[in-house]
């Protein structure tokens, strides 16, 4: 069977992957590609392969049919918005400034073409949009346990109790990592930790657009501070100015940068007509071709 573990990338997904398989002994393949390659982001003993990683011989919609169609708990990471099935899942969020900057990070040490910050707020061309990814888990029928990634770092036993009243497992031990343990393992994807960071780097680019846009869904989370931002049509002033901002940002960006080497013209010597065939003959072997001949 399959529980599935979502999240808005930078949530604290990873992190409760390997609570998972420490504590419960849990199998918690991801449906992303990269995430087979254990070498590539250097995991050491945090995601065996083993439990982490899908068979190599299986397609992601073979694993999922063979994960369904199993007796074993498969807790299957994603991203994507919710299937169409009533499996269960547990939903992991978190203050949504903290992630966003956090996948902004992310996206600098491993994505060719990062976004920038804004894009990412926005949720614009392929990016996710924090609210609307959250939304959609929250809005299901099936059963969705709803963790808060700064529980789940504060108070990791609740949150293994929580997780065995969830999903009927026992838990084998405790959790023993800590952030600096893990850091120490991966620096590049365990980068702080701490959600301040972030929260001040957001609320000092873009905070009027970041609020404008999530900030229903903060405070449907919980995520109520002194930053908290309530709607006004300062705020929507605001938002615009910091939108309008980025995209002057990102056209300068275009225009200064070097143009694209030019793309050579093939040259290929011209055909010897004697050797082509006729169109007449092509038409012929299509036309026997369409009748089955």
């Amino acid at each position: 069977m399959i529980i599935w573990l979502a999240s808005y990338p930078r949530s604290g997904n990873t992190l409760t992957r390997i609570m998972l398989n420490d504590v419960f002994g849990a199998a918690v393949p991801s449906i992303y590609e990269e995430d087979r390659t254990q070498q590539e982001y250097n995991w050491g003993d945090l995601l065996p392969p083993t439990a982490s990683h899908r068979p190599a011989d299986l397609t992601r919609e073979q694993f999922l049919e063979y994960a369904r169609s199993s007796p074993d708990v498969f807790f299957v990471k994603t991203h994507a918005p919710p299937p169409e099935s009533d499996e269960a899942a547990i939903l992991i969020v978190r203050d949504g400034r903290a992630a966003i900057s956090s996948f902004e990070a992310y996206q600098k040490s491993f994505w060719r073409h990062p976004r920038s910050l804004a894009h990412i707020v926005i949720g614009g061309e392929g990016m996710l949009n924090w609210s609307r990814t959250n939304a959609a888990w929250l809005r299901r029928s099936a059963p969705t346990l709803l963790l808060h990634y700064e529980s789940i770092t504060a108070d990791p036993a609740g949150t293994i109790a929580r997780l065995a009243e969830f999903t009927g497992q026992a838990p084998r031990g405790e959790f023993t990592r800590s952030f600096a343990d893990m850091r120490a393992i991966n620096p590049d994807f365990f980068r702080q930790g701490s959600n301040a960071p972030g929260i001040a780097h957001v609320e000092t680019e873009c905070g009027a657009l970041f609020w404008a846009l999530h900030g229903d869904m903060m405070r449907a989370l919980g995520y109520l501070d002194d930053s908290c931002r309530p709607k006004s049509n300062a705020l929507f002033e605001q938002a615009l100015a910091e939108a309008g901002a980025a995209l002057e940002s990102y056209a300068a960006r275009i225009d200064n940068a070097p143009p694209e080497p030019a793309i050579p013209p093939v040259s290929s010597p011209a055909p010897d007509p004697a050797s082509e065939p006729a169109a007449s003959a092509v038409a012929g072997e299509l036309s026997l071709r369409a009748g089955g001949g």
